[in-house]
């Protein structure tokens, strides 16, 4: 089997009407990606029918799954599942979000032309899938950047000066296996994360979205943030 280039990294527990709307989207998505790329889940020990949600899905994508037999919590399981990549590169996904693919393909462009980037940060849509509604970006920035790396006060200029949260990222595998960044109480990891990648490469800023954050489902779906996808 070829090495993917992306892999697409799902934390969940307890939302499968949420897990499989989203798959089902992946199912169109991925024919749009001109690379080989994984679908790699964590089901942080679900009680509701997302292992029958994942098992429906096998045969329509390239899925790789995980279910722990104790609930590790929310962050324990979003590390997890991307230490689980076998990618060259590691895409956070939550599960009641989506791709933007042709802002996937731009990423991965620019982490192929700076193989010295060590991860990609990009600001994020806010969609309404309930209206059909795009509510524009979470924070916006004029041009794509590069920090160097070890460059610690452009970092922080350069988030100071756009507002930045440095959530939403691609990361480089080989990087994440070496260094394994870890949340903690001192600080938002948002900013701690960027600051240990960039000790090892460089850091791209993207100004091209490649995530939407769904703000609304459709009627009868839930959603929630990370303490959500337990």
């Amino acid at each position: 089997m070829t090495r993917p280039k992306l892999s697409i990294c799902i934390p969940t527990y307890n939302r499968a009407p949420l897990l499989r709307s989203l798959l089902l989207q992946l199912v169109q998505d991925l024919d749009r990606l001109p690379f080989a790329t994984e679908v790699v889940v964590a089901d942080n020990a679900s009680e509701d029918e997302t292992q029958s949600v994942l098992e429906e899905f096998a045969s329509l994508l390239p899925l790789r799954h995980v279910r722990h037999e104790t609930n590790i919590g929310a962050v324990a399981n979003v590390q997890h599942v991307t230490r689980m990549a076998e990618g060259d590169y590691a895409l956070y996904l939550a599960d009641d979000d989506r791709l933007v693919p042709s802002g996937v393909v731009a990423a991965i462009d620019l982490l192929e032309e700076h193989p010295q980037a060590a991860a990609l940060y990009a600001p994020w849509s806010l969609v309404d899938l309930h209206d059909r509604r795009d509510l524009g970006q979470f924070y916006q920035q004029p041009e794509t950047v590069t920090i160097t790396r070890g460059d610690y006060s452009h970092l922080a200029e350069h988030v100071a000066a756009h507002g930045i949260f440095s959530e939403i990222s691609i990361l480089r595998t080989e990087v994440v296996s070496r260094i394994r960044p870890l949340m903690n109480d001192l600080a938002f990891w948002g900013f701690t994360f960027p600051c240990e990648y960039l000790a090892v490469g460089d850091l791209i800023y993207a100004h091209r979205p490649f995530y939407a954050s769904i703000t609304r489902h459709d009627a009868g779906t839930q959603r929630g943030g990370l303490h959500r996808a337990r």
